[in-house]
């Protein structure tokens, strides 16, 4: 119930000769949804800067981007589409489809200069692989275990 309704009634009940208890009640009524209200407003305001104060001392994370950007690979019989990627540092959804059947498919991600990144075994049925990465810049490759025509060059370079 709002002031403005409780005043309402509560002028009503002036009005319409309600005595004793019964105008007792709206009155009480009256002043406790005023009370209420008026705490509620001020709980809110103390609620909302305490939570700033508190993020205040925490350390600061690097911000998420609001719109993740995709990276779509897609393995084929005949190799990756596209064969290569360049795309500034930052992180990014890689996103690989595999269309090579009901095969398995072990998808390896490696800095071109060694030193594999991740690796994703995909069992016979499974045709995605879908991870959110952040490479630093530099060149990588994506391969498959057993197709050797199989590699996407993955470049990432300084924002």
């Amino acid at each position: 119930m709002s002031y403005s309704m409780s005043f309402a009634l509560a002028a009503k009940a002036a009005r319409s000769g309600i005595t004793g208890i019964g105008k007792q009640l709206l009155v009480s009524v009256f002043v406790l949804c005023a009370f209420v209200l008026i705490a509620f407003s001020f709980g809110l305001k103390g609620l909302k800067s305490e939570r700033r104060d508190l993020s205040a001392g925490m350390p600061q994370q690097r911000p998420t981007p609001s719109k993740l950007e995709a990276e779509v690979i897609v393995l084929r019989e005949r190799g990756f589409e596209p064969a290569e990627i360049t795309r500034p540092a930052g992180p990014f959804f890689l996103a690989v489809d595999t269309r090579i059947g009901a095969n398995k498919a072990d998808l390896v991600l490696s800095r071109l200069t060694g030193g594999q990144v991740r690796e994703q075994k995909l069992p016979p049925g499974k045709r995605a692989w879908r991870e959110q990465v952040d490479l630093p810049p530099g060149k990588y490759v994506l391969t498959v275990a057993d197709r050797p025509n199989a590699v996407c060059t993955i470049t990432i370079t300084p924002r």
